[in-house]
């Protein structure tokens, strides 16, 4: 018995040596793969807009891969060779929307983990950036094999083609004994890959997401919140493309437009933990992290803590798909002080005058926006907002007016303009005689008699010597002034607009 038992295992040693040997010595049939490539042809399919080669021809055997989405393989193993190449192919559904050329990186970064010997290089398909790499296989039994892969983006849809050169030994087989794939490989077959976006299933437009928020504010202070709802333009349409239940609901946060940061001084609903599954490629175990709990509809409180201005977007991301929409906000401290100059004015009902009143605020930083300028008398004057905090006030009738401006924060300030009628017309008159050495008093009518403003100035178009004139209209003559001499009185009236002139004239009497 202990003969035979040494006998069979002399006789195994001795076989599975000839058999290594064999092997070592033995070279596989198809020594490169570009010759095997060329020998093939390539079918092209398509999937969702993706037209994408598979190698098929002699020796070629084709099957479908049981995939979530689509999914091909062509197999080459003839008989009597030791080679086995997989062309495989898959189309995967994303959540994000790639078919802007700069964000395909960031589909592409989860894409590939590093392996042994491994090449990367970007390339342009169609114009949009693809990914193609070449790297060495191993597995718990030592090397598996060499390996092409493409990646290539667009729309939601990520193609992936893959190609895998083995020997049918699975020990004892080191990778100079398999034919290298090499990049001009991958690139062969990404030369034959194209897109038709007519045949994309969802476009962006079609899970395109809007913001609404309640009174539409541009601004909101500190203390204050704001109310806000999402949704999508076509519900029914991201309905049908989820592949969540909970396709309705929307991540919020708020961004600083200026620094792309996250705006710590607002209070968005209460969050939860949830799975982030957001890379290009969902692989992987998922990490936890806190969001906003998704929901449609968001209030955004603003601290009392913010002592910036804050040029704000608030951003509702779609949970499913992650297209986002955005409403800009101008976040604000609080307003301590509010002032509106000049304080007091008065306009001439009727004329073309007006005054430009002007707002300060405390802190200076803040922004004129989403002001509210009204007047407490209706058909007094007209208020012309302007720009960085200016209005412009027109007289229309006559009365008192009290002009408000009020902030998005609730704070006001006044100022009181006054809307008088004007001196339209100068009349003047006098009794008694003109003699040297006398005084002739001169009496004033200011018509309309409810012109408000009765200053008046007076003057002569004579020297002192002959005659003088003061404040009350009041002509003394010098005592030697000649007979026959003529003194023109000229009384100019102040309210209006633009002076308003009288004049009557003197002549010296015997």
């Amino acid at each position: 018995m202990k003969r035979f038992s040494c006998i069979f295992l002399t006789i195994l040693i001795l076989v599975l040596s000839i058999s290594s040997v064999g092997f070592a010595e033995e070279k596989l049939n198809v020594q490169k793969i570009g010759e095997l490539i060329e020998k093939a042809h390539f079918n092209i399919y398509s999937s969702d807009g993706m037209q994408i080669p598979l190698l098929e021809g002699e020796g070629w055997d084709v099957s479908d891969q049981h995939k979530k989405d689509f999914g091909k393989l062509s197999r080459y193993s003839p008989k009597g060779e030791q080679l086995i190449v997989h062309n495989e192919i898959y189309v995967s559904s994303l959540t994000n929307f790639y078919e802007d050329p700069e964000k395909a990186p960031d589909c592409y970064k989860s894409t590939l983990t590093d392996e042994q010997n491994m090449v990367k290089e970007t390339i342009e398909i169609d114009g949009h950036p693809a990914i193609i790499a070449t790297y060495d296989k191993y597995d718990h039994n030592g090397f598996y094999g060499h390996c092409g892969v493409i990646f290539y983006v667009r729309q939601n849809r990520l193609l992936k083609i893959l190609l895998t050169a083995k020997s049918t030994y699975v020990f004892n087989v080191w990778p100079q004994d398999v034919p290298t794939i090499t990049m001009d490989n991958m690139r062969t077959i990404a030369d034959n890959i194209s897109y038709d976006i007519s045949q994309a299933p969802v476009t962006e437009d079609d899970v395109a997401v809007f913001i609404t928020a309640k009174n539409d504010p541009l601004t909101v202070s500190a203390s204050k919140s704001i109310e806000l709802d999402a949704g999508f333009v076509d519900p029914e349409k991201a309905r049908h493309e989820s592949i969540s239940a909970n396709y309705d609901r929307f991540d919020w946060y708020v961004i600083d437009t200026e620094t792309g940061e996250k705006v710590e001084e607002v209070q968005l609903n209460q969050t939860r933990a949830q799975y982030d599954r957001r890379g290009g490629v969902e692989k992987g175990r998922a990490t936890m992290k806190s969001v906003t709990a998704a929901t449609d509809h968001q209030k955004v409180q603003v601290s009392n803590k913010l002592k910036r201005v804050v040029y704000a977007e608030i951003v509702a991301e779609s949970v499913s798909f992650h297209t986002k929409a955005s409403y800009p906000i101008i976040l604000l401290p609080s307003v301590k002080k509010m002032t509106l100059e000049p304080a007091k004015s008065t306009l001439y009902a009727g004329s073309d005058q007006t005054v430009e009143l002007k707002l300060t605020y405390e802190p200076e930083d803040i922004p004129f926006v989403g002001l509210a300028w009204t007047a407490a008398k209706e058909g007094i004057v007209k208020i012309v907002p302007g720009e960085n905090g200016t209005a412009i006030v027109k007289p229309v009738a006559k009365g008192n007016a009290k002009v408000t401006v009020t902030g998005t924060h609730g704070k006001k300030a006044s100022a009181a303009v006054n809307v008088i009628d004007p001196v339209e017309q100068v009349e003047l008159s006098f009794n008694g005689a003109v003699k040297a050495g006398r005084k002739v008093n001169i009496k004033v009518a200011l018509l309309p008699k409810t012109a408000a403003v009765k200053d008046v100035e007076w003057s002569l178009d004579t020297e002192e010597s002959i005659a003088t004139i003061n404040k009350n209209g009041v002509v003394t003559i010098a005592k030697d002034v000649p007979a026959g001499t003529a003194i023109t009185v000229t009384c100019t009236a102040l309210g209006a607009p633009n002076p308003v002139i009288g004049q009557i004239a003197l002549e010296v009497e015997e």
